[in-house]
């Protein structure tokens, strides 16, 4: 199996005279006889014998903006497509390649999920401001002939229009060029039937020009006889469209409400734990929709997580949530007795 990974030709250009097919930036010759499945942002080739129990799956995926770090964006994809979804080990690196200004960076590992294990290897090419990312799950060396040709078919073209690549690394490096920067909100009101409780859901995000973030939520239902308020701080990053967000420190506090049922007001605090920390890196985008007047914030994962829930009950399917932008002084969350707003 190691020897199956001993293949990193990312840049090696046309080597086939077959007709090739264009994906974004990236230019290969399809495999004969493996199932293609093409979308919006990826392109899929599987091979597989289910009588023999084997598989391969090689996924391309459309380019992004990117600093100039190929391991820094490396390291920043396995968090993100490999990490939260296949193994908690760290990659065995391969050689980096480079070729007509691109930096190829690649590090495979070995993953067990739901009964299925085998090796995962990305393969990330830096370049011009932009990043490319290949990723290989399989479990067998059945399949090595046709994944080497494919990969030697591989030719990833330099962008049309230069990539001003300043710009890049200023929003990176400055998160004062952010986008995200504000306050962004989630608010759930609580209903039964079609009748409004009072009682509400609410999820706050704040990054601010630091680099630092505070996210905030509260819940306060009529069908509970405590208030939950969760309180986390940390830093965040931002390359292309990936945000990756870095807890240092959370807590998650149930309080008793008060006398007068007021949903602003707070009883006594009954009990503390910590919040689970969880650094993850989302997708990232900024959509204004005219029928409500706001710009949204849509993460996207590939797993669900403690602080922003589930929004997706297909495997392999991206958890989006969408958070409203506000000012910063209309915050809809109040934050009990002796902490600080």
């Amino acid at each position: 199996m190691k020897k199956l990974l001993l293949f990193y030709i990312l840049l090696s250009g046309c080597t086939s005279q077959a007709q090739k097919q264009t994906f974004d930036l990236i230019s290969y010759t399809t495999p004969k006889g493996w199932k293609v499945d093409k979308k919006e942002s990826t392109v899929a080739f599987t091979k597989e014998d289910n009588t023999k129990g084997i598989f391969c799956v090689i996924t391309l995926y459309k380019t992004v903006d990117a600093g100039d770090n190929p391991k820094e964006n490396f390291d920043n994809t396995w968090e993100s497509l490999v990490k939260e979804t296949f193994t908690d080990a760290q990659p065995e690196m391969q050689p980096v390649s480079e070729d007509k200004g691109w930096t190829a960076e690649s590090g495979y590992a070995s993953f067990e999920k739901e009964g299925i294990s085998g090796i995962v290897l990305l393969a990330s090419t830096t370049g011009f401001g932009k990043l490319a990312n290949i990723l290989i799950l399989t479990n067998t060396d059945i399949y090595e002939k046709e994944m080497t040709a494919f990969l030697e078919s591989i030719d990833v073209k330099k962008p049309t229009t230069p990539e001003n690549k300043k710009q890049v690394q200023e929003q990176i490096g400055n998160a004062s060029n952010s986008p995200v920067i504000g306050l962004w909100g989630f608010y759930n009101s609580e209903s039964y039937g079609n009748m409004l409780t009072g009682g509400y859901f609410r999820k706050e995000y704040t990054f601010y020009t630091d680099g630092s973030y505070q996210y905030r939520r509260k819940d306060w239902s009529t069908t509970v006889k405590e208030i939950l308020f969760v309180y986390e701080t940390g830093t965040y990053t931002i390359i292309g469209n990936q945000v990756t967000i870095s807890p240092k420190q959370g807590k998650k506090e149930w309080w008793s409400k008060a006398a007068s049922q007021q949903t602003n007001e707070w009883g006594k605090r009954l009990r503390v734990a910590n919040q689970k920390l969880e650094k993850i890196t989302y997708n990232f985008e900024i959509k204004y929709l005219s029928g409500m007047e706001k710009n949204y914030l849509m993460l996207r994962s590939a797993n669900p997580t403690e602080r922003d829930g589930k929004k997706s009950n297909q495997n392999n399917s991206l958890h989006e949530f969408s958070y409203s932008q506000r000012k910063l002084n209309e915050s809809l969350i109040d934050s009990p007795p002796g902490t600080k707003n």
